[in-house]
């Protein structure tokens, strides 16, 4: 909204003053802008929910590492325990 607010909407306020034609994209220009402000609330959440997926994502591709490298340690013990290997 930045851009619009300080670039777009003065560029279009100074024209206008010359061509007034064009004063009605200037009203589509604050319909735009407050259809889109409606709509940051929801985006932010959906990004959320995607940064939230993405974390327990990694949670569970790093416990399941963990897990095996734990169980392999395990496995690899109790099979040196089996066949009297020393390391």
């Amino acid at each position: 909204m930045g851009f619009i607010d300080f670039v777009v909407k003065p560029l279009y306020e100074v024209v206008s003053n010359y061509l007034p034609a064009i004063k009605i994209y200037l009203q589509q220009l604050d319909s735009n802008k407050a259809k889109w402000t409606e709509q940051i609330s929801f985006y932010e959440a959906e990004l959320g929910k995607i940064i939230m997926l993405g974390i327990c994502l990694c949670i569970v591709f790093i416990g399941s590492i963990a897990l095996e490298r734990i169980i392999n340690c395990f496995v690899i013990d109790e099979v040196k325990a089996k066949y009297h290997i020393n390391d």
